[in-house]
């Protein structure tokens, strides 16, 4: 088997990550599951009114968090953004079919995956709106983060945007 060698056109957010980083270094927020824990967040504050009667614990299921409370997911977005990251990643670092089966959860996948990107881009084009309205030409990017082609389904086949 070989492979070829050949280049993987870019998406027009790829082109302005690639110019960016020809001027500077980029640097990524920080971890997500650590600005959480700071929080001390309660069980009731990870079933939300949604979940209220959930059949297991679901504290300590961060991702849930973009459900339930993404108030806390944009404010710890933004927080980074404001600390100088230019690259967020998505609250989805346990949002898997498998790491989900762990609370029951594996039919909320899709659903955690789309809000959590959601959030992301939401706080990343504000903060961007508001910086370049002031002049600080600052451009700031959202990743999807850590799910898996086959938990995401159809919209995993699309083009990245």
């Amino acid at each position: 088997m070989s492979f070829k060698n050949e280049e993987i056109p870019l998406t027009e957010r790829g082109r302005q990550i690639q110019e960016c980083l020809e001027e500077r270094i980029l640097f990524m927020d920080g971890a997500m599951g650590t600005m959480i824990q700071k929080h001390c967040l309660e069980e009731p504050d990870f079933r939300g009114e949604r979940f209220k009667s959930w059949n297991s614990d679901l504290k300590g299921n961060n991702d849930l968090l973009s459900l339930t409370r993404p108030d806390l997911i944009k404010q710890i977005h933004l927080d980074f953004l404001m600390a100088g990251a230019d690259i967020i990643e998505t609250n989805t670092f346990n949002s898997t079919s498998i790491s989900q089966s762990d609370y029951g959860m594996e039919s909320v996948v899709n659903e955690l995956n789309r809000e959590s990107a959601g959030l992301a881009k939401k706080v990343v084009t504000d903060f961007t709106r508001r910086h370049r309205r002031r002049g600080r030409g600052r451009r700031a990017h959202c990743k999807a983060g850590h799910a898996r082609r086959h938990d995401l389904g159809r919209a995993s086949r699309r083009p990245p945007v």
